[in-house]
């Protein structure tokens, strides 16, 4: 099962290469998720479409990023 998880995620890389590289304008990514998830039955498509925005979100510049609250 570890094997198909490190598959879904190189897919899901592959997929955000080619994101990166066509750059739409917009993107379905619950669409997309829901066609992962039929080839990887064991993750659901909410669980996919996570994955998909964590790996396709681009991190905050530093002067943008939340601090965190010191007590």
């Amino acid at each position: 099962m570890a094997d198909d998880d490190e598959e879904l995620m190189r897919e899901i890389n592959r997929q955000a290469d080619r994101a990166e590289e066509m750059r739409p304008a917009r993107m379905d990514r619950y669409a997309l998720a829901a066609t992962l998830a039929g080839r990887f039955q064991q993750h659901g498509t909410d669980e996919i479409e996570k994955m998909i925005t964590g790996v396709w979100l681009l991190p905050q510049p530093e002067a943008e990023q939340e601090q965190p609250l010191l007590l």
